[in-house]
């Protein structure tokens, strides 16, 4: 698979290759929401986290669950205040 950044071989059994739906999802995650809608607007102090989620999605690097656990720390992160300098 290529994705924007990285490629990613994917084991194939039998002329099928497993997990290929998902890896494309997560590029086009990368491709459509993360590149386009979340870091552009993201507070600034947040904007470095975002760019390893991001750089990490067009590597392919990350599976959906990784994605999923770093996209809920990150609304964590705003929930708390982190953006702001403050804890609450």
């Amino acid at each position: 698979m290529r994705g924007a950044k990285g490629n990613k071989t994917l084991q194939c059994d039998r002329g099928l290759c497993q997990g290929v739906i998902a890896t494309k999802n997560l590029d086009y995650a990368s491709r459509g929401v993360i590149s386009h809608i979340l870091v552009p607007g993201a507070p600034e102090k947040l904007q470095s986290y975002l760019n390893e989620i991001k750089y990490n999605l067009q590597t392919l690097s990350w599976s959906s669950d990784e994605l999923v656990w770093h996209l809920e720390r990150m609304l964590n992160l705003l929930r708390l205040g982190e953006h702001l300098g403050i804890t609450l």
